[in-house]
């Protein structure tokens, strides 16, 4: 069912419908933590986080991907701390700030290294 809501949410995403891709990634997010799925987890917050950064909601994918980072730190998610910070790299390009998204990018480059490495 987890995946079915993320592929709901991806394609209604596609079709331009921002808000009905959200209630199918909140309840992926929903199910995920019932299941205590994190990959399911990260997957929604980051879905969500790009969601919120799309309909130009800042705050919420900033807080979106704290969330994530904070799961991806628990579970040693390695690639999903990479998204959080390509997200955060986003968000601040659309703040106008570019030093602290260039950071988020090089802490994106870093870690897909570090991984590349083991």
């Amino acid at each position: 069912m987890g995946r079915a809501c993320s592929r709901l949410g991806d394609v209604y995403k596609a079709m331009g419908d921002l808000e009905q891709a959200q209630t199918y990634h909140k309840q992926l997010f929903a199910l995920s933590q019932q299941l205590q799925h994190p990959v399911g987890q990260c997957t929604a917050l980051a879905n969500l986080g790009e969601l919120a950064l799309a309909q130009g909601e800042l705050d919420l994918a900033t807080d979106y991907y704290h969330q994530l980072l904070n799961v991806a730190e628990r579970e040693k998610q390695a690639s999903f701390e990479a998204i959080v910070h390509s997200g955060l790299a986003a968000v601040c390009r659309a703040r106008k700030q570019f030093r602290e998204a260039l950071s988020h990018y090089e802490c994106t480059i870093s870690i897909c290294q570090e991984n590349l490495d083991k």
